[in-house]
């Protein structure tokens, strides 16, 4: 059904410009010129919905730093963002992307939000294997909007289960000898709206419960002002205020899927401050937006986008 979905909207956005020329044409040209855009846009179909479900590759990023402390020199940090597990994803998708992260030989392991579409008792035996992460400094996470959408209160003692520490409008210190690094994160705005299981096939709006909302003041409360900082968080924004306000250094983000398509990069730019995938740097911060490791199960297509496991070595600029 996903695939036909997307089948349609490819269809329909190509469509839109042949539209233009159809009142130049006969009817029997606008007919056989509708049949090849139909047939072009399951083609593209195919291929994206192919390609978001290939196991990521592990793509290797160097990031230069002049505050870097000389201890942390060539520290490596794994990013993994938007996992989206879902009843048709395979368990054995996420014992390969373990297999291939902890081949990686990260310090640190930082998961940056969406990880299951679905209830925890649905779900709960295919990530079962995020407990193999092997890193010296854990595994740090934060919350994503679909945290939210899924019964956030009865998946987070799983996930604290396998050994995942989720910053909360909180920080956490990591030491090499004299020398420190300051991991911050925040939790989505998602938090304010937190949804429940109400029937076998409906969610409603969970009021029995308060999740914190998103403050960057408060999770870096009492962190080292000369600490060097990271800053996980599931939306790519806001730079600016990362830059003016925390001290951060680094931060990492997903959520944008990379755009998904070309031709829709644009729109989900205008929705994250011209963020969609890659690295960016503004007054000194860095932000790594990740195409995410997995797909959405609601539009499982990837054109010219491939999904990733990204590991970054921090190096002290000379």
């Amino acid at each position: 059904w996903g695939s036909l979905k997307c089948a349609l909207m490819v269809f329909f956005f190509l469509h839109l410009p042949c539209y233009l020329f159809f009142g130049l044409l006969s009817l029997r040209r606008c007919r056989i010129a509708a049949a090849v855009v139909a047939v072009f846009a399951a083609a593209i179909a195919t291929v994206g919905v192919c390609e978001s479900v290939k196991i990521p590759r592990v793509k290797e990023m160097e990031l230069e730093f002049g505050n870097l402390p000389p201890q942390f020199d060539g520290y490596r940090i794994a990013q993994l963002s938007d996992i989206h597990c879902s009843q048709i994803t395979p368990r054995s998708r996420f014992e390969e992307i373990v297999r291939r992260t902890n081949a990686a030989k990260p310090d640190l392991v930082c998961l940056t939000g969406d990880y299951a579409d679905g209830w925890v008792d649905q779900l709960r035996s295919k990530l079962e294997p995020f407990s193999s992460f092997s890193a010296p400094d854990g595994i740090l996470a934060v919350q994503g909007n679909h945290e939210y959408y899924w019964g956030w209160k009865e998946w987070r003692p799983f996930y604290e289960g396998l050994g995942i520490s989720f910053l909360e409008n909180s920080w956490t210190n990591i030491v090499r000898g004299s020398a420190s690094i300051v991991v911050a994160g925040i939790p989505d705005v998602t938090s304010a709206r937190p949804l429940k299981r109400a029937s076998a096939r409906r969610k409603e709006l969970d009021r029995s419960v308060k999740f914190p909302y998103p403050n960057l003041e408060k999770a870096l409360s009492g962190a080292p002002r000369d600490a060097f900082r990271v800053l996980l968080a599931h939306r790519p924004l806001p730079m600016r205020f990362a830059a003016d306000r925390g001290g951060i250094a680094l931060q990492l983000s997903g959520h944008t899927h990379g755009g998904g398509l070309p031709f829709l990069s644009w729109l989900v730019s205008r929705w994250n401050e011209g963020n969609v995938r890659g690295l960016y740097e503004e007054d000194g911060l860095k932000i790594y937006v990740s195409p995410g490791t997995g797909q959405w199960a609601g539009f499982p297509l990837r054109i010219m986008n491939p999904s990733e496991i990204t590991v970054f070595t921090l190096k002290r600029r000379q």
